[in-house]
């Protein structure tokens, strides 16, 4: 089976939900926030013991991190984002693969 490679785009998606900076993200996981920085931008790729120790970090499966179908719609709010004040949760309103809105309800989960 292949690496799991982390979408900058959803490590950011869950950071912003849990309303972290990408400092307390780093310091959850145990990377610089350097690393964190170029992981968000593209320029560098998670994955491996660093994607698991992240996804450990936020609370979530490091699958949905690596999920790499595109996303129409997606909505994500965490119990301790000091705006949200509701459970984590993220919809996929037009999945690409069966299942996909529980695989990713399943997960999303945050018992800081």
């Amino acid at each position: 089976m292949a690496d799991l490679i982390a979408r900058a785009e959803m490590v950011v998606t869950v950071r912003h939900a849990k309303g972290w900076t990408q400092a307390r993200l780093a310091e959850a996981a145990g990377l610089s926030q350097g690393y964190v920085s170029k992981i968000e931008a593209g320029d560098a790729e998670l994955h491996g013991a660093a994607l698991h120790a992240v996804a450990d970090a936020l609370g979530c499966l490091p699958e949905l991190l690596a999920y790499n179908q595109p996303l129409e719609e997606v909505s994500i709010t965490c119990l301790h984002a000091p705006s949200a004040r509701r459970p984590l949760e993220a919809r996929c309103d037009r999945p690409n693969i069966a299942g996909a809105d529980t695989a990713i309800n399943d997960t999303m989960t945050s018992t800081e």
